[in-house]
């Protein structure tokens, strides 16, 4: 079975057996503890562990193409590690996102990536110029320190978020069409799902019972601390006009909805970045650009 993006499978569901339980030192302690090992707190429903900063703790993650995956599609750390993270030796910590300097993100696309991808990634690279002045530009080691990688994989769409201080990642199955390329972008800028947000019950009701405890993490509510130093006033408003949004499908056990409106509505997924999304992100780099 070959996964696709939130996208384009309304259906989408990982492959079971990927899924792994992690623990958690210390910050564990500061949390109610769900069956699954997932932060519950009874009075808040269902949020990620998380410290003082907003630093995110996953304690459900996925290996996919030699990668941790958590949150459905963002890579945290590399599967080799993935049994001293288990066992608590090492602890996986998902940090507040940095933005890439002066709005100039390096890349390099390797070889084996579709000829049609490379061709959609050009484009994505000028409309996002266009409309941000964010750069995507061939990588120099004469001229950049660090760059990310868009690599082939065999079955997901996956990428990192924000700039990391180091080489950055993002895997392209086959089956990653133009939507899927476009969300990926956008982790790399910096954004994480908008179903996550901290605001989201304002706008959302998650219908845990029509989701598989594994993947109740793709729907979690992150703090609004890691949101804080301006990202939040850039996100704006919530919205459902984004390509960082789920459909109302998405990972449904029972092929009902796996989130609704407040007014008990289903709602389809952007196919392409809209102006809201360029808008945040004009918005989270015209500091760094202007």
């Amino acid at each position: 079975m070959r996964e696709r993006s939130p996208h384009t499978n309304k259906s989408q569901k990982p492959l079971p057996s990927s899924s792994q339980k992690l623990k958690q030192p210390q910050v564990l302690k500061t949390k109610y503890q769900g069956k699954s090992g997932s932060s519950l707190p009874v009075e808040d429903g269902h949020i990620p562990i998380s410290d003082e900063l907003g630093n995110l703790y996953p304690t459900t993650i996925s290996v996919r193409e030699g990668k941790l995956v958590a949150y459905g599609d963002i890579i945290v750390g590399d599967a080799k590690f993935i049994n001293d993270y288990k066992s608590g030796k090492k602890e996986l910590k998902v940090a507040k996102p940095k933005l890439w300097p002066k709005g100039i993100i390096p890349y390099i696309i390797k070889e084996d990536i579709l000829q049609v991808q490379k061709e959609a990634l050009g484009n994505l690279f000028k409309e996002l110029k266009d409309e941000t002045s964010i750069q995507f530009v061939q990588f120099n080691p004469s001229k950049h320190k660090h760059y990310v990688e868009f690599l082939a994989g065999e079955e997901h769409c996956l990428a990192q978020v924000g700039y990391l201080n180091d080489n950055s990642k993002v895997t392209l199955s086959p089956g990653c069409g133009y939507p899927e390329m476009c969300h990926e972008i956008f982790h790399v800028i910096g954004l994480f799902h908008e179903q996550n947000r901290f605001d989201r019950d304002n706008h959302v009701k998650i219908l845990w019972e029509n989701i598989e405890e594994d993947y109740w993490s793709q729907f979690e509510k992150f703090p609004e601390q890691l949101y804080s130093g301006g990202f939040s006033e850039a996100l704006g408003p919530f919205s459902f006009n984004t390509i960082m949004i789920y459909s109302s499908t998405n990972f449904s056990r029972n092929q009902d909805y796996s989130m609704v409106n407040i007014f008990g509505d289903g709602f389809e997924a952007p196919e392409h970045a809209t102006e809201v999304d360029y808008g945040r992100a004009k918005k989270l780099y015209a500091p760094l650009i202007n």
